[in-house]
């Protein structure tokens, strides 16, 4: 296989990775998470904290460490594929944004907080 091909699949599979966790974070947002005591902005401190833990947890998963994805997401090679991406690949996409959001709702539990919304999206 053509490695320009390969190179090209794997920076489309990137793109699709954050387009998926964009979703995933926009569905948080309709109700927050709660925790008797805390202001708003200790709260986004934590969600900010789990998220950034759920990143590289889901990276790791994919074989891929932060360093290696901020390298491949940026510069003049980093490009979208305009054929889009597989059923396959949208289906790995959606696995790791399932992926990302369960460790954020068990990292933010393990903070105290609580989600309304986290039972519903089981």
């Amino acid at each position: 296989m053509d490695p320009d091909l390969i190179n090209q699949v794997v920076k489309t599979m990137r793109y699709a990775y954050l387009a998926a966790l964009a979703l995933v974070l926009s569905s948080c947002m309709g109700t927050p998470w709660q925790q008797a005591g805390k202001t708003g902005k200790q709260r986004d401190a934590d969600l900010r904290s789990c998220e950034r833990e759920a990143e590289t947890d889901t990276l790791a998963a994919q074989g891929t460490t932060r360093a290696d994805y901020d390298l491949a997401t940026r510069g003049p090679n980093a490009t979208m594929d305009p054929r889009g991406l597989s059923p396959l690949q949208m289906k790995d996409q959606t696995d790791l944004a399932n992926r990302f959001d369960k460790s954020v709702e068990r990292c933010m539990k393990a903070m105290g907080y609580t989600h309304p919304g986290a039972q519903a999206r089981r």
